[in-house]
């Protein structure tokens, strides 16, 4: 039987964390489709192992957070992210950033992180 040990979220003070995509899902969100993308947070080490979880709509257009969070992960590729290009989010895992983090409270009152925005690891 998987064992399951016992964690407790404490947000992240607000600030920059370098982090990589551990997984992107599609999930059912209050309007619609959407994708769950997991942060593991790389850096600093005080923060190493920490996750965070981000939702973009499965719409990639230029206007979207999807379009600028995928143009971010990709932006040392040769990627050419416009009409007619088609994601395949597998591409995404693996792909490091940078997070701007805030907090904020959530709806039971806890505070949670929030991305502010998601960096290239390099700036250009």
């Amino acid at each position: 039987m998987p064992r399951v040990e016992y964690r407790e979220s404490v947000p992240l003070k607000p600030g920059v964390y370098a982090c990589k995509v551990s997984s992107v899902d599609e999930d059912d969100g209050q309007f619609g489709p959407q994708y769950k993308i997991i942060f593991d947070v790389l850096a600093p080490k005080s923060a190493a192992g920490q996750q965070i979880f981000g939702w973009t709509s499965v719409k990639l257009g230029p206007k979207s957070k999807l379009f600028a969070w995928t143009t971010a992960l990709l932006a040392d590729t040769d990627a050419d992210i416009g009409p007619g290009f088609e994601l395949d989010t597998d591409w995404l895992i693996d792909r490091q950033c940078r997070l701007v983090l805030s907090v904020k409270p959530g709806v039971n009152g806890d505070d949670r992180n929030v991305i502010d925005a998601l960096l290239p690891v390099h700036d250009e």
